[in-house]
C-alpha cells in the first residue's frame, strides 16, 4: 500500500516537472544580430541623335526660269560646280540636326574647318577676259582692271534656324558660317536636352546686265576671271574651289 503511494506521488511529481518545463521553455530568449541589403540600377539614359546632310548643298548641273538646264559639269567623274545664277536647290542644303536628352554631363563639339571659297583677291592686276586681241596667232585677254576695296566673294551663304524660320547668319564667306557654327560647341549639365536645326544654302547672284554704254561691269569681269581660272588659266590671286570639313560629336563628360 505504502508502495502504491511512493510511485503515484512520483508518477504526479513528473508530471508537474514536464509541465513546467514546457511553459519555461517557451519563455527562452536570446540575442540576434542580422544584415541585409539589396539594391537595383539601371543604365543612365542617352538620347543624343546627330544627323548631317551635307551632300545636297552643291549639284553637277542647274536648270534657269523655264527649267532648262544652263549649268551642267562636263568633267569626268563629274564635279559639282557652281555659277553665276545658280544657288542650292530648293529644299535641299547642309542640314545638321542635333536633338535629344541625356542623363549624363555632355559636351556638344561643332568644329568647321578646311575651308576653302571662290573668290578673287583685291589689289591684283587681272587681265580682262571679257574681250580678246588677237597676238601671235593667239587670242589673248585684251586689257587688264583691278580692284582694292575687298577680296571679292560672289558666293552668298544663308544659314536658317529651321525652327524659326529665321536667319543665323546671310554671310558673303564661309568664315562666317564657321565662326557661327563653331560657336554652338558647349557643356551640358545632366538632363539638359539640345535641340539644334539648321541649314546652310548659297546663292551666286548672275549680273547679266551690262554698263550703258555697252561696257561691261567690274563685277562680270571678276565673275570672267573666276571662270577663266577654273578653266585651267593660271591666275594669282583667283580662287574657285569651295572645300570645308564638318563635324559634330556630342561626347559624355565626366
Amino acid at each position: 500500500m505504502k508502495k502504491n503511494k511512493s510511485l503515484r506521488a512520483a508518477a504526479i511529481l513528473l508530471a508537474l516537472t514536464l509541465i513546467t518545463t514546457s511553459i519555461i521553455s517557451g519563455t527562452f530568449a536570446n540575442y540576434v544580430t542580422k544584415g541585409e541589403g539589396n539594391g537595383t540600377a539601371r543604365t543612365a539614359k542617352w538620347g543624343i541623335k546627330i544627323a548631317v546632310t551635307g551632300d545636297e548643298l552643291f549639284d553637277n548641273q542647274y536648270t534657269g526660269t523655264d527649267n532648262a538646264v544652263t549649268v551642267s559639269s562636263q568633267a569626268n567623274p563629274v564635279d559639282k560646280v557652281v555659277a553665276p545664277g545658280t544657288q542650292t536647290k530648293e529644299g535641299k542644303g547642309l542640314h545638321i540636326v542635333v536633338n535629344g536628352t541625356a542623363e549624363t554631363s555632355f559636351s556638344l563639339a561643332v568644329s568647321m574647318t578646311g575651308l576653302q571659297d571662290v573668290y578673287l583677291e583685291k589689289g591684283k592686276n587681272y587681265d580682262d577676259y571679257t574681250k580678246f586681241k588677237e597676238e601671235n596667232g593667239s587670242l589673248v585677254p585684251d586689257g587688264t582692271f583691278t580692284f582694292s576695296d575687298a577680296d571679292y566673294y560672289p558666293v552668298k551663304y544663308t544659314l536658317t534656324d529651321r525652327k524659326t524660320n529665321t536667319k543665323v547668319v546671310d554671310a558673303g564667306s564661309l568664315t562666317q558660317v564657321q565662326t557661327t557654327l563653331n560657336a554652338l560647341t558647349r557643356n551640358y549639365a545632366p538632363g539638359s536636352s539640345v535641340d539644334i536645326d539648321y541649314m546652310l544654302t548659297w546663292a551666286w547672284e548672275f549680273n547679266g546686265t551690262t554698263n550703258a554704254d555697252g561696257t561691261f561691269t567690274l563685277t562680270q569681269k571678276k565673275d570672267t576671271v573666276l571662270g577663266a581660272a577654273a578653266n585651267g588659266a593660271s591666275i594669282t590671286g583667283a580662287h574657285t574651289t569651295i572645300a570645308y570639313t564638318l563635324s559634330v560629336t556630342a561626347t559624355q563628360i565626366d
